[in-house]
């Protein structure tokens, strides 16, 4: 109970729950497309689908599922339905398992059920009504939604993204995937605007005062004008600009939350050390290991204690009440009263666990244990830590992949790819490397150790001091993987430029 309290304070105050292991960036695209659209999609072939390619689905209730899947839309089918009721039929030996390997191929596909899955789409006639993003994607569409220019109200980024995923676009000009899913389509249904956004504290305050109020909010809504940019320029297939674009809203909600209990509380943003060496035991290594635990394990933590100190004291008449309230076991309908979370069968376990908790504290304990206490046991299951450490490994910012709790700054080829068109207007402009390097850390929160200021951004953040040297082959190391991918290119007097190489600026 009291780790929905919690979650329930953090879309009230951020926009999004964040105390579940379970994100992916499949989650969040899917609630931005959702709210891109103001619509879900039609999706009762689709269950059908979904229950005969199941695994528990006996061989009567695949039969059925064939059989009404053929009533509704026998003719998207061609000549695959004039086989489809026999064992031998393409359509329900190869086809329709093959359309639930691609809607599953990022791993949140449950089963038979459609409301809670979020599927690899690329298309809105498929767009579920999945919470699992915790109001992620809504928090994404008003925060793109939000000019940057007064005299370009309309952004973009969902402007191209809306265009990509519209149900009725052509599919004689629909990417490969929008085309081979078109049978399961039956267009959307109108779906009202995540109305847990609207009191978000962050997005209000962040309207009126813009950067003033959260420049870490700023950098990041500037990074959605950035790639729009980049993808009008290199113009991909809209596969890539859809990826890209999830990539950057998926990083967006990484930064973001990672940065809350530092920016709630006015104190000066943690650096996250990228690797580029790609030496596992190196003293960039451990120190970039070191950023990482810093922002999303201790700041975390440390966040989740306040918060939940500010929780309790809203319920009690003076200091440490709470715990008075608690051990006449009043605490609960107390918070209920308060919040409108009710207590739940579900929610025992945990009660009785906390509980002890309090009743076993020291009876010098002062509040701030007693609550560093509470945490750690509701982390055992519901964690911010988790959501931010899954959420950057499975956006491609964090590695290794393993259970190895340690982890590491060494983004993927394709994330070098948006934090580059984040960072920089493609069109506009190319830049020095150093001078790329600084806007990465004031966009984004990365360094390398290129800059001068690195070496004290990691000694105020209390990280193990690194020599200059491997600092700068670092950076060089990171340089080197810039070349690779086409963003950046050594000049005759020694310099570095950033930009897309390929366009001719560098060169002009």
């Amino acid at each position: 109970m009291l780790s929905r309290v919690i979650a329930q304070e953090l879309i009230r105050r951020h926009g999004c729950g964040a105390m579940t292991g379970k994100i992916k960036p499949v989650h969040i695209a899917n609630g931005l497309f959702r709210e891109t659209l103001g619509a879900v999609g039609r999706t009762t072939n689709l269950k059908y689908v979904l229950i005969y390619t199941a695994a528990g689905s006996t061989e009567e209730q695949r039969q059925q599922a064939m059989n009404k899947l053929l009533d509704r839309s026998k003719e998207n089918w061609g000549r695959l339905a004039e086989e489809a009721t026999t064992k031998e039929g393409a359509l329900g030996k190869q086809v329709l398992p093959m359309l639930r390997a691609l809607l599953g191929t990022d791993g949140a596909v449950f089963g038979k059920s459609i409301d809670q899955s979020s599927l690899t789409s690329s298309t809105g006639n498929l767009v579920t009504s999945d919470p699992s993003d915790e109001h992620a994607g809504a928090f994404l569409k008003a925060l793109w939604s939000l000019p940057t220019n007064p005299s370009v109200p309309d952004s973009a980024l969902l402007t191209l993204l809306r265009s990509i995923i519209d149900p009725d676009r052509d599919l004689n000009t629909a990417d490969d995937l929008t085309v081979l899913l078109a049978p399961l389509a039956e267009g959307v249904r109108e779906r009202k605007p995540d109305e847990a956004i609207v009191n978000c504290q962050d997005l209000q305050e962040f309207q009126e005062a813009g950067a003033v109020y959260d420049p870490v909010l700023w950098e990041l809504r500037l990074a959605a004008d950035m790639l729009a940019v980049y993808e009008q320029t290199v113009r991909p297939n809209a596969m890539a600009t859809l990826e890209r674009i999830v990539s950057l809203g998926s990083l967006t909600i990484f930064f973001y939350l990672a940065t809350r209990g530092r920016v709630w509380a006015n104190l000066p943003v943690r650096p996250l050390l990228l690797q580029a060496t790609g030496k596992p035991e190196s003293p960039i290594a451990r120190a970039s290991e070191e950023s990482v635990q810093q922002l999303i394990v201790r700041d975390a933590k440390q966040y989740l204690t306040l918060l939940l100190k500010s929780i309790l004291e809203e319920i009690g008449t003076e200091p440490d009440s709470w715990l008075q309230l608690w051990d006449a076991e009043r605490i609960w309908q107390e918070l209920t009263d308060a919040t409108g979370v009710t207590r739940k069968p579900r929610f025992e376990p945990e009660i009785r666990e906390l509980t002890k908790i309090v009743a076993q504290r020291e009876e010098d304990a002062n509040q701030e244990e007693v609550l560093d206490d509470i945490i750690d046991k509701i982390n055992e299951k519901d964690s911010l830590v988790d959501y931010l450490r899954l959420l950057g490994l499975r956006s491609g910012l964090l590695y290794p992949q393993q259970k190895n709790p340690r982890k590491r700054v060494c983004p993927e080829d394709r994330v070098i790819e948006v934090l580059v068109a984040g960072t920089i207007n493609v069109v506009d402009e190319f830049v020095e490397f150093q001078e790329f390097l600084e806007r990465l850390w004031k966009r984004f929160g990365i360094i390398t150790g290129g800059h001068p200021e690195d070496e004290f951004l990691l000694s105020q953040s209390g990280i193990s001091r690194v020599s200059s040297k491997y600092l700068r082959q670092n950076a060089d190391a990171f340089l080197k993987r810039l070349e690779d991918q086409g963003f950046a290119k050594r000049m005759a007097d020694g310099k570095a430029l950033v930009g897309l190489v390929e366009t001719g600026y560098i060169n002009s």
